[in-house]
């Protein structure tokens, strides 16, 4: 039966390799944390802006009902003011006659 030996590392790969595999695997994970944070942080901009929007949408239709509320208001004093300019026309011509 053959034996096998524990793994190890053979001494023909130059330490410098090692060294350069620990590096850019370090760097790897450095970066990847860095997307990480970066991409936290973007949801967490987005969920401020959905609350914004609702704000925003909020606002609209409470302007919205006043807007409505004011038109309502301005017709109903043009139709006063025409009534009341039809009244004066009367009340001048019976004056003049």
């Amino acid at each position: 039966m053959v034996e096998k030996e524990p793994w190890h590392l053979d001494k023909k790969v130059p330490i410098s390799l090692v060294v350069v595999l620990l590096v850019q695997t370090g760097s790897f994970i450095w970066w990847a944390s860095g997307v990480d944070s970066r991409i936290t942080q973007i949801e967490l901009d987005r969920v401020k802006q959905e609350q914004q929007i609702v704000t925003n949408n909020d606002q609209f239709l409470e302007l919205n009902t006043k807007l409505t509320r004011l038109e309502t208001r301005f017709e109903y004093w043009e139709k006063a003011q025409q009534e009341a300019n039809a009244d004066i026309k009367i009340l001048l011509e019976e004056v003049r006659d």
